[in-house]
């Protein structure tokens, strides 16, 4: 058994101190009894609020039978225990040691997805870099990423691990593997990069900075039989807790079970959703990922009949020959982004004019999303900037975008400064066929947002260059835009 408990520096409290400060003098308490006090900072001075330190403390403990006393015994983490009393060591703890099993001896060696299988999937983009050191691939990949290797051994046998796990158990449900790969795939450059230094965003599920504490701290609730403090360990390594393969497939975990929610409407178990509500509770809309999804499909040895187009939350809108898996680099790709005068499901929710050169947006993507969304909600709705416009007397998109074709896919980059072109065609290694984003999300950032809404900050993805687009507090953006992450729309 092990005792744990949180307690806050009180020279250098967390914002959220301040509340829960409040709340105590409301109530009766002396606050400026425990310790230097400093107005409304509980205990200290906010020279340096908004890096708030916490002290976590921990104590091993032994339940022991009634009779004589034992011998005192030592346990790995250098805990001394024995019949009257338990001693902590002060010694630093140690780094974390790269694991290869699980605290449950029941999923150790247990293979639920072969690495050729990864490596299989990363081979059939000509975009990308290769994700693993013993591949014959030479791409160097676009600039702005960190690219490293995410489908070697030990990342698959990381993977395997959570998918075993009682936790999760998937193991043996292929549909919910091809759905997992195919996300992962997307979000990650096919399993070759997991931070952008770009937006910062870090992940095999790309989350922005503001998420990861929580994503941390799911993680503990998920896995908490491995005796580990995640929140801590992230708070101490920043992106490069997501870079660890202890960590990545764990965090993926935690998203699919409980981070998600940070996005509204989500909440789910997106192990047990389809394909496009999983999508919208990664990135906060529904884009198309098919052509990762079909990728996948190809390199499982037993894929699901079923495709991520057949769901009714997010019909696919690409030509047919998007969707087929690349056998060379020859082969030539040519997408028609089209919107047509009426959604195809009959929802007054409408691509507004141009959305679909800044957004990649039709009328059916528009009709997917926000049947699915809360009235008003981005992108459905708001004073400004929304790409989908669901009041009652929505004008159809024009005539011309109907003819529109666009090469595919932009690169996470260039997507911001990307224009739709009649009839572009490309062909062969000029012609990126995978991406891990293609549209331009701006939110405002967690803390420091100063007023900003949603709708505010999604002007600056169309270019706006006034208030709030233009202004910084202490040399960071209040907006963050970016192209492939889960936005931090609601709170925890």
């Amino acid at each position: 058994m092990q005792w744990r408990w949180w307690s806050a520096n009180s020279c250098i409290p967390a914002s959220d101190y301040k509340c829960f400060y409040t709340d105590l003098n409301s109530a009766g308490w002396d606050a400026s009894t425990w310790g230097l006090s400093s107005g409304g900072c509980p205990g200290g001075g906010c020279d340096r609020c908004g890096c708030g330190e916490e002290f976590h403390n921990c104590a091993d403990i032994t339940v022991l039978a009634s009779g004589s006393s034992p011998k005192q015994t030592t346990s790995a983490a250098g805990v001394t225990t024995s019949a009257s009393r338990v001693t902590t060591s002060l010694s630093p703890v140690s780094p974390p040691v790269q694991a290869t099993t699980t605290t449950t001896s029941s999923v150790v060696g247990k293979e639920c997805v072969a690495q050729s299988v990864l490596t299989c999937i990363n081979s059939k983009s000509i975009y990308w870099p290769s994700c693993d050191p013993a591949q014959a691939k030479n791409i160097p990949g676009p600039d702005g990423y960190e690219f490293g290797y995410y489908c070697t051994q030990a990342w698959t046998d990381a993977l395997n691990q959570m998918l075993s796990d009682p936790a999760v158990d998937k193991c043996q449900d292929t549909e919910a593997v091809h759905k997992l790969l195919a996300q992962v795939a997307y979000e990650t450059g096919f399993y070759s990069t997991v931070y952008q230094p770009k937006d910062g965003g870090a992940g095999l599920i790309h989350m922005i900075p503001g998420n990861w504490p929580g994503n941390a701290g799911d993680m503990d609730i998920v896995f908490p039989g491995d005796g580990k403090h995640y929140e801590g360990i992230a708070a101490a390594m920043g992106k490069n807790f997501f870079q660890d393969v202890d960590y990545g497939w764990k965090s993926v975990a935690a998203w699919f079970k409980f981070t998600n929610g940070v996005i509204p409407g989500c909440g789910l178990d997106l192990f047990d959703q389809d394909f496009a509500t999983q999508t919208r509770c990664i990135l906060s809309f529904v884009n198309d990922r098919q052509e990762a999804f079909d990728i996948v499909g190809s390199c499982l040895p037993s894929a699901p009949a079923t495709t991520a187009a057949t769901s009714t939350a997010a019909p696919s809108t690409q030509a047919a020959s998007t969707t087929a898996a690349m056998p060379s680099s020859t082969t030539s790709t040519t997408v028609a982004m089209t919107s047509s005068t009426t959604s195809a499901s009959g929802s007054s929710c409408h691509a507004t004019s141009g959305s679909s050169g800044i957004f990649g947006i039709t009328d059916e993507k528009c009709a997917a999303a926000c049947d699915s969304l809360p009235k008003g909600q981005w992108p459905c709705g708001g004073p400004t900037a929304s790409p989908c416009d669901c009041s009652a007397a929505a004008p159809p998109t024009s005539a011309a975008a109907a003819t529109t074709t666009k090469a595919h896919p932009t690169t996470v980059a260039a997507a911001t400064t990307a224009t739709a072109a009649t009839a572009v065609t490309t062909t062969g290694a000029a012609a990126p066929s995978t991406t891990a984003g293609t549209a331009m999300t701006c939110y405002p950032t967690p803390g420091i947002n100063r007023g900003a809404t949603v709708d505010n900050c999604m002007q600056c993805s169309t270019g706006y260059k006034w208030w709030p687009c233009n202004t910084q507090e202490q040399g960071v953006p209040i907006c963050t835009c970016s192209t492939s992450l889960p936005q931090l729309r609601g709170t925890r």
